[in-house]
């Protein structure tokens, strides 16, 4: 494996213990950093891999309002709240590391979502993040050159 797959891989995991927190989040009602340690105490992991996903959670809960606005302006027809469990806390992290994460393409976000949703969400869950991150991203491309 080169050194940029195992990055990737390393990244993947982050993503996937990653979600697995938010949706431990959201479910709990609970952005202190309990749903996060409790996901680190059980997982044997490198210290650039923990420190990535307590850095990326600590964002993802700073800036959770203005996630889910983004969420709410580009889910068509659907409230925060209504979305599937699974499919929010994989749509907060991938807006997380879009929006607030900047070592990582936005591309490579959203195809790592859609992987995930394919692993976690409904049938239809990677079309419908594919399609919010894509225009999300589209619009932060347009608005990057007007600038």
């Amino acid at each position: 494996m080169s050194k940029r797959d195992a990055a990737t891989d390393t990244r993947r995991k982050a993503r996937e213990l990653l979600m697995q927190i938010a949706f431990q989040m959201e479910a709990q009602q609970d952005t202190t950093d309990a749903p996060l340690f409790m996901h680190l105490r059980d997982k044997k992991i490198n210290s650039d891999l923990e420190a990535y996903v307590v850095s990326t959670y600590h964002k993802l809960v700073l800036h959770l309002d203005e996630i889910d606005a983004e969420i709410k302006k580009y889910a068509k027809g659907w409230s925060v709240s209504r979305l599937p469990k699974a499919e929010l806390a994989i749509l907060r992290v991938a807006i997380c590391e879009i929006m607030f994460v900047d070592d990582m393409p936005d591309a490579v976000v959203c195809n790592e979502a859609v992987e995930l949703a394919k692993l976690y969400g409904e049938e239809k869950a990677p079309s419908y993040i594919n399609g919010i991150l894509g225009t999300l991203i589209r619009s932060r491309d347009e608005a990057a050159q007007d600038a």
